[in-house]
């Protein structure tokens, strides 16, 4: 719900502008996190880092062109996944059991468009909120809101002799600040980031 009303603030001003673009995209996602359970811990051996599994996200970016060269814009992405725990320091999975893991990000910023010729190289970063809902106790539970931040690249491609369609492809990196928590009564403290890699797909339509 507050990712939906965060959402509605930004493109309601949006509409109002002459020129807007569309991408629906999916892609697929990779994320990793460390756990400090210091001295006590609830299960032995104790679960040191976790993975998001991989796993496929879909979202939508809608743009507001600047000029030639740079656009405003708004991404917002959904993926459903599950933490997988491991012992990092001997390189072997833990007893722990999976948990799930669902991460929505809700981002504003910028992209640099080249124009060479046909194709179309660009680089994009943006800030904004990212919506955690996990059965993970130690990052909080469900409906953790935190903020994060997010830079990537990639290529447009105009299909045929218009300029309203394109196919957009990018990779893009997001860094998610987390809190400390508890679990159990034991302290667990995070490594105070969620880092996340995905690739994505799209077709742009402008209006």
């Amino acid at each position: 719900m507050r990712a939906r009303l965060f959402l509605a603030t930004l493109l309601v001003p949006m509409a109002a502008m002459a020129a807007v673009e569309v991408t629906p995209l999916v892609g697929y996602r990779s994320g990793e996190l460390e756990i400090d359970t210091g001295i006590a811990c609830v299960q032995s051996p104790c679960p040191t880092f976790a993975e998001s599994e991989n796993s496929p996200l879909y979202g939508a970016i809608v743009g507001v062109p600047l000029n030639d060269d740079y656009q405003f814009e708004v991404l917002v992405n959904r993926q459903t996944s599950d933490l997988i725990f491991s012992d990092s320091l001997q390189g072997r999975p833990n007893a722990a059991p999976a948990e799930d893991f669902d991460v929505t990000h809700l981002h504003v910023g910028l992209m640099r468009l080249w124009q060479l010729e046909r194709l179309q190289p660009f680089v994009a970063a943006g800030v904004g909120q990212t919506f955690i809902d996990s059965s993970f106790r130690a990052i909080g539970g469900i409906d953790l809101q935190r903020w994060s931040g997010s830079v990537g690249g990639g290529v447009r491609f105009p299909l045929g002799d218009s300029d309203r369609f394109a196919l957009r492809a990018e990779a893009r990196g997001y860094w998610v600040d987390l809190p400390a928590g508890r679990q159990n009564n034991n302290f667990v403290a995070l490594d105070e980031r969620l880092t996340q890699l995905e690739t994505t797909v799209g077709v742009t339509f402008k209006f």
